[in-house]
């Protein structure tokens, strides 16, 4: 009897030790050797590179339609800004030769684009570098028109016509002064079909540096940093650079 009630203690007792203890812990698997770890492998960020600016090609309609096209059309930006918005321009049908077609307004897109009128304001609007994004696409751009290419008399007068200016000395600083001389001489182009001779432009360029020395010496005080103190002031020698560089490099504009 008394067997039997240790016999039944002990099994009460067993019952409710394993009760109290809860669910068995199970156990971690060993960490793996360092020496077999795979290795650890970095993802990098995919970079976007520089997106190619298309031209639309109504561009070219428009510049069989119109004297002139404003320089600053050909920023990256507003090429894009046309592109995405051609067919919500105003539009109206022209004679282009003896086709008749549908093209937008230039001035609808030129309001749309907030740009000022060149006669206004000649800088069109455009800061130094914006000028010089500008000129590249103008650039590729004239060299489509032209039949020849960038051989052409178009492609090769719009070359030496803009690296004569972008080539000077102190050319960002003159910006300014140069800028409205910049643009009459590419409306004397358009209007009368005039070629590029270097000695006019050397002519113009010693008027934008005589005009910039009286500014800089009337608002620069004694003593402070003007751009146009520099020993190399010589037009001539400057445009002789920019023609040997024009006879060696011919795609410098590219």
């Amino acid at each position: 009897m008394n067997m039997e009630r240790r016999n039944r203690t002990e099994v009460q007792g067993t019952k409710r030790a394993r009760d109290n203890a809860g669910p068995a812990s199970k156990e971690l698997p060993a960490a793996k050797h360092p020496r077999f770890m795979p290795d650890i492998i970095e993802k990098l960020r995919s970079r976007i590179g520089p997106v190619e600016v298309r031209i639309h090609d109504g561009l070219w309609d428009l510049a069989k339609h119109h004297r002139y096209l404003h320089l600053a059309l050909f920023t990256d930006r507003n090429l894009t800004f046309i592109n995405n918005h051609w067919t919500s321009f105003k539009s109206a049908k022209v004679l282009i030769g003896a086709t008749k077609t549908t093209l937008p307004v230039l001035k609808d897109i030129t309001d749309q684009l907030g740009l000022p009128d060149p006669e206004v304001d000649s800088t069109e609007g455009l800061s130094y570098p914006s000028f010089q994004q500008a000129v590249k696409n103008y650039y590729s751009f004239e060299k489509e028109c032209d039949k020849n290419g960038a051989e052409g008399t178009r492609a090769r007068w719009t070359q030496n016509h803009f690296i004569f200016f972008v080539n000077q000395h102190n050319a960002e600083a003159y910006y300014h002064f140069w800028k409205p001389r910049e643009y009459r001489l590419r409306m004397e182009r358009q209007d009368y079909d005039l070629g590029f001779e270097i000695g006019s432009y050397e002519m113009q360029w010693a008027l934008v540096e005589e005009e910039a020395r009286c500014h800089f010496d009337s608002t620069t005080p004694k003593g402070s940093y003007s751009p146009h103190h520099s020993s190399d002031t010589d037009v001539g020698r400057t445009t002789k650079l920019m023609l040997s560089l024009i006879h060696y490099h011919p795609n410098l504009f590219t």
